[in-house]
């Protein structure tokens, strides 16, 4: 018998399992803000989850207690009928037609792509997991060492050489098999026997996956890793004593370990780091939806679907170059290595080869696509040709029409996001009290896409349009030719992978602002930047996407102590807009929003309407989690600019923050670190560390374990004009 904490022994001990009602879907970013992203579903079934497979984001399937099987179709989690009740502990797709799940009492089910029939296994025993190269190859593995090979039309046993129990089988091709059990046992297959390999361990081994023949890895008790070079196996420090159930692989440099008590690892090619999956349930199989996105399944439910982002490919989906506006693009370069950046711009005609950038080490590169474009509306794809990780916003300026010669307009910026998604929030939206809102969608595949676009109303009901965008290209709407003068927030939901932003104006463009969305409903939204002091005006916009109403509480982090706001109850997919000026007067703070259910914020600051200027404004979307380094690629001292970075700790002990600014040329670069406190938010003047010129920013903690919000303001013509963003980031 077997730990309970252990894989296998969560089916083989009877009333292990406790069913919970509530079906928990977390998702988390990695990287870009929000870009990738995650909703919370509700999954029709009480029961808990031991495997998973994905054919593409499409589907995917879920076996877990008493027969369950779900699928996900890329939008919904449906129930299957098994025709079972014995617990199902693993499940492998070659494609949406021939999948396979096996269980206890030697179960073996098969799906066509209609239905879950039996298929006879000829044994008893408790299978544990089951791996198909082909249809007609096919293993499953479980208890007292058996085997069984599946050849197109029977189940047949193949001799292990052993009565230990197998937990996990990997099949790469016909020709190369692993499986991993008991006492570290590794037995392999090279097409017609089955052989022991030296595993260097008594540890219990759970899963095993690679990617070739040469880089294979194995998981087990107490954090166990070892990898398969080819010829031997030797042991990779995880960096937890925890259980690991599964391992999966997507390439040689980007492999995934999940465990007990929530724990996820990823594997970079160096070394395995923790990442946080938003819940402390067993996550019991771990397995790749395509090469940025990966499902984890478990206890009580749990379905951690995380979007491990493109590091070094961004889009940006606003962009224009005509109609009076100026537009550059900043691109980051964290690395110690130069990288070359490929410049892709997606017009109306298509896409436009933007050329290539070099980048020093530690530096920041400026882009004017006027020089590519001309005159132009655009969105934006910035690859790093290395495969390194690279940050990159965009900025754009203008002149208001018919603005006197004191007015010298506004300006905004956004960071990009590191990939398309289905479904995209964006919780600010105004087409009222004299604004303009403007809706981008880009689409960067090569076929045309249909987004359903839905306005949440605030004071009043939802209302849904349908909107065409060609391949590789942009579209932009007006929500006053939608829904007349209203606010509201947006909901985006694409046929295929899309990529919004949303641009407000205001006083023929005396003022404006912009954001990228998210895909994350969240429990907490963060917002780093904010304040009511200075002249300044800062709204908080609540997004509720969800079907029912949504009690939210916000808290402000000041320089002594979070200051909490009245709770309130918003509507099912409503809209709520917050004056902090009317809250909390003459502050700087940092804000928390949290809801009963998943919703979304966004911050929008205002100063100087009514001035010699004209006014100006800002506007960030919020984030759903701290991490532990952020990225921002613009920032300048020159030509009467001011460049400030704020950096929130939402922790409840002080810690220490590393600033980096790194100039154009990598020399000159500046970096110091400071002390933050618990609960609070310091913002940093780049300026003071003497740069002149232009430099991005990146900020880590260096306090272990202990993450960070930033956001980059900037400001020029005496605060006539300033843009707000929040970063790339890792962790």
């Amino acid at each position: 018998m077997f730990d309970k904490s252990s894989r296998i022994g969560k089916v083989l001990q009877s009333g292990l399992v406790i069913a919970i009602t509530l079906a928990l879907l977390v998702a988390t970013a990695t990287l870009a803000l929000p870009a990738r992203g995650s909703d919370i579903r509700e999954i029709a079934t009480d029961e808990s989850y031991d495997g998973v497979t994905a054919v593409d984001s499409n589907n995917i399937w879920a076996v877990g207690t008493n027969g369950t099987i779900v699928h996900y179709d890329g939008l919904n989690w449906t129930d299957q009928e098994s025709g079972t009740t014995q617990d199902l502990t693993g499940v492998d797709a070659v494609n949406e037609n021939n999948v396979w799940a096996v269980g206890t009492n030697g179960t073996i089910l098969y799906y066509d792509g209609t239905s879950w029939t039996s298929q006879n296994s000829g044994t008893n025993d408790v299978l544990t997991d089951v791996s198909a190269v082909d249809t007609d190859h096919v293993w499953a593995v479980g208890t007292q060492g058996t085997i069984l090979f599946f050849n197109g039309s029977t189940w047949t046993q193949q001799g292990s050489g052993t009565n230990k129990d197998i937990y996990g089988v990997y099949s790469l091709d016909a020709n190369h098999v692993w499986a991993v059990g008991a006492d570290g046992i590794i037995l392999f297959f090279n097409g017609l026997t089955w052989t022991q390999q030296a595993s260097g361990t008594t540890t219990d081994l759970f899963g095993v996956c690679g990617v070739d023949a040469n880089h294979v890895w194995a998981v087990g008790a107490g954090g166990k890793i070892i990898f398969f070079d080819g010829s031997v196996w030797t042991t990779q420090a995880s960096g937890t004593n925890k259980d690991l159930y599964s391992v999966s692989a997507v390439g040689v440099n980007d492999a995934w370990a999940s465990g007990a008590d929530g724990t996820l690892l990823h594997y970079d090619g160096e070394t395995w780091s923790p990442h946080d999956s938003g819940t402390d349930e067993n996550l019991y199989d771990v397995v790749p939806v395509n090469d940025n996105e990966i499902i984890a399944v478990g206890d009580n439910e749990t379905v951690v679907h995380m979007e491990d982002p493109d590091p070094e490919t961004w889009y940006l989906a606003e962009g224009t170059t005509a109609w009076g506006f100026s537009c550059y693009v900043t691109i980051e370069n964290p690395n110690s290595i130069a990288v070359t950046a490929q410049i892709g711009y997606m017009t109306g005609e298509g896409l436009v080869d933007g050329g290539e950038v070099n980048l020093p080490a530690a530096s920041q590169a400026t882009v004017n696509p006027r020089d590519t474009l001309g005159d132009k509306d655009f969105s934006t794809k910035v690859e790093c040709k290395e495969g390194k990780t690279i940050a990159v916003d965009r900025t754009m300026t203008w002149a208001p029409s018919g603005a006197g010669s004191g007015v010298a307009g506004d300006g905004h910026c956004s960071i990009g996001v590191t990939s398309p998604a289905k479904t995209w929030y964006l919780a600010e939206g105004s087409s009222a009290w004299g604004f303009e809102c403007w809706l981008l969608i880009q689409n960067p595949n090569n076929a045309e896409a249909t987004a359903q676009v839905t306005y949440m109303i605030e004071g009043a009901g939802s209302q849904t349009f349908e909107k065409k965008i060609p391949a590789n290209s942009r579209e932009t709407y007006s929500m006053a030719d939608d829904i007349g003068a209203k606010d509201a927030s947006i909901k985006v939901e694409a046929d295929m992978p899309v990529i919004p932003e949303r641009a407000m104006y205001k006083n023929s463009k005396q003022m404006g602002h912009d954001s990228i969305g998210t895909t994350s409903p969240a429990a907490s939204y963060y917002l780093a930047e904010g304040t009511t002091a200075w002249g300044f005006t800062t709204y908080v916009l609540v997004q509720n996407p969800q079907a029912t109403a949504t009690d939210v509480t916000i808290t402000y982090m000041t320089t002594s102590g979070p200051v909490p706001q009245a709770p309130f109850n918003m509507p099912g997919n409503s809209r709520k807009t917050i004056r902090v000026n009317d809250v909390m007067p003459d502050t700087d703070f940092s804000t928390q929003v949290t809801g009963s259910q998943a919703i979304i914020a966004e911050r929008a600051m205002y100063w100087g309407e009514g001035t010699e200027k004209g006014g100006a404004c800002h506007d960030s979307i919020g984030l759903a989690a701290p991490h532990t380094t952020f990225y921002l690629p613009d920032g300048e001292t020159s030509n009467g600019r001011e460049t400030w970075t704020l950096v929130m700790n939402p922790n409840a002990g002080d810690i220490t923050v590393e600033v980096s600014y790194l100039t154009s040329d990598g020399a000159g670069n500046e970096v110091f670190e400071e002390t933050i406190a618990g609960n609070s938010r310091k913002t940093f003047s780049m300026v003071d560390e003497g740069i002149s010129g232009r430099a991005a920013v990146m900020v880590t903690s260096k306090t272990a374990g202990k993450k960070i919000m930033v956001e980059r303001a900037m400001y020029w013509d005496g605060k006539g004009a300033g843009t707000d963003t929040i970063g790339g980031y890792t962790d």
